[in-house]
């Protein structure tokens, strides 16, 4: 339900949820962890999925994005606003009027809040009935014993509550065995032989769990628990309520529809989309992989440029968009169009966030990471001096050694310079001359020796790759001609000097 409410505030099955370990405000907003422990939510298998969608969250009851969906959403309405935009005022369009007091956080969307299985299951025939509420009718009709209709309970047409594609989508995850299947198995007690679209729930220490499930025909909630309610010994809606559900809805679907159980009807607003299957946006060129998903006709997927793959023109030394204030230091480099300050840190800092991204090339091992920026450089930002000295661009070498004057400094301080060398004009691989370490170089100064013995003549780029104390970087390359002269060479230059080829210096032996 909470994931119905944030379709309708721009949600879609494809909308990109970050499955990885998050504190949040237990309320719901952020000033409260001033002085209240954060919520750290953790999913059913105790695992971290990184990226998924909507379908793939919902599908598999991940933890991690239900709350995320309620932090979008909002648990109660916007003050500043007159707006009934909270998830407890879309809850009692519902009928689920026991949230109806202060107090509930982000954990209501694991189970935070208590309802009736009734209740629960009613609401749920909501999707069922693409978004028409019917009241609940306990009783139907009383007979007497001559079997006279003694009282007969009146038709209600109900009231559409939501959107009709908004609840066919919920009802196209809840009925995707493929999309639960990660977390639920492919041969899952969920199953059925028929399209039925379920959803299973644990509150913790496994004191209830339940399965919901439901086709156009019948709904049916199952609970299981103790009447004490003491905790169960690892009793899950899986494990617990499934098969007792599973069993049931076989026989009474079969039953209630005559032995031909109703497919759910697809509404005329609902359409078809290709999305990159890592996004969920319309496809960039540079996604690998792509997948059909649906959607409303008016709320359609991301466009390409809201990709995770971003390619952008920025400066390496303050992470800007490059402009006329930062002439240098500007690469066309791969970007990670990602906003939230919590998946930057998961890539940056932990092994599962950067080989998830290096697995998707998103990063690569000899570039630093780089997120999209959304600022341009301006008057303000300061720049480094990285120079070589006594060599040029296309400059050409004759000698095996080469002395290497430099200047290397930066308003801000560096944190480590590199003297790197690689062949050809752009080189796959480095090789380092000399480094530093917090060593700033205001003045021209001989940073290191490159020797060049028994190195093949040709095209060689020497680089400054430089550090800021912030992880930034910045580097000059230059190209230089190695031609130093053979033993061949010499002979044929000298001999005509020493007379003789047996008469030149030892010292050309060294010569390759």
């Amino acid at each position: 339900m909470i994931y119905a409410a944030a379709f309708e505030k721009g949600w879609t099955p494809a909308t990109l949820v970050w499955d990885i370990e998050t504190a949040f405000s237990p309320t719901g907003d952020p000033a409260d962890l001033n002085y209240s422990d954060p919520y750290i939510p953790v999913n059913y298998d105790g695992k971290y999925h990184g990226p998924v969608l909507v379908r793939d969250a919902l599908a598999n009851s991940y933890n991690v994005p239900a709350v995320k969906a309620l932090e979008y959403v909002h648990v109660y309405d916007d003050p500043d606003t007159s707006e009934s935009d909270g998830f407890i005022n879309f809850a009692k369009r519902f009928h689920l009027n026991t949230y109806d007091k202060p107090g509930f956080g982000l954990s209501l969307a694991l189970g935070g809040g208590e309802v009736s299985l009734l209740d629960l299951t009613n609401a749920f025939c909501v999707f069922a009935n693409l978004g028409n509420y019917v009241p609940i009718t306990p009783i139907l009709k009383i007979l007497n014993s001559k079997g006279e209709i003694i009282y007969k309970a009146e038709q209600t047409e109900g009231e559409q509550i939501i959107n009709e594609e908004y609840a066919y989508q919920i009802t196209s995850i809840l009925s995707d065995s493929s999309a639960r299947a990660p977390m639920f198995g492919q041969n899952s007690v969920l199953n059925l032989p028929f399209p039925v679209a379920v959803k299973t729930g644990t509150t913790n220490d496994f004191r209830d769990n339940w399965t919901i499930g439901y086709t156009p025909d019948l709904a049916v909630g199952v609970w299981i628990g103790n009447a004490d309610y003491s905790q169960m010994i690892h009793t899950t809606g899986v494990s617990g309520a499934a098969p007792a559900w599973s069993e049931f809805f076989r026989t009474a679907e079969t039953a209630v529809a005559d032995n031909q159980p109703s497919d759910f009807i697809r509404p005329a607003g609902i359409v078809d989309r290709s999305i990159c299957s890592i996004s969920g946006t319309d496809p960039s060129r540079f996604c690998p992989s792509v997948k059909n998903e649906i959607f409303a006709y008016y709320q359609l997927p991301l466009p390409s440029s809201e990709d995770l793959w971003k390619p952008a023109l920025i400066n390496t030394w303050n992470g800007r968009l490059a402009n006329e204030y930062c002439p240098e230091y500007n690469e066309e480099v791969m970007t990670i169009n990602v906003k939230d300050p919590s998946v930057q840190q998961w890539i940056s800092t932990t092994a599962e966030g950067y080989n998830w991204a290096k697995s998707v090339n998103l990063i690569s091992s000899d570039k630093p990471i780089y997120f999209t920026p959304t600022d341009y450089c301006d008057s303000n930002n300061t720049s480094p001096t990285i120079q070589f000295v006594n060599l040029a661009n296309g400059m050409q070498i004759t000698d095996e050694v080469v002395e290497i004057y430099a200047v290397i400094n930066a308003p801000d301080g560096i944190q480590s310079f590199s003297l790197d060398f690689g062949k050809g004009t752009d080189p796959k691989e480095w090789y380092v001359i000399t480094n530093g370490i917090n060593r700033q170089i205001f003045n021209p100064e001989k940073i290191g020796e490159w020797y060049l013995y028994g190195m093949e003549n040709g095209l060689y780029t020497l680089r400054l790759y430089v550090t800021s104390p912030i992880g930034t970087i910045a580097e000059r390359r230059i190209v230089l001609s190695i031609d130093i002269p053979t033993k061949q060479d010499a002979e044929t230059i000298l001999v005509p000097v020493y007379g003789t080829e047996e008469s030149i210096p030892d010292f050309f032996e060294n010569y390759p």
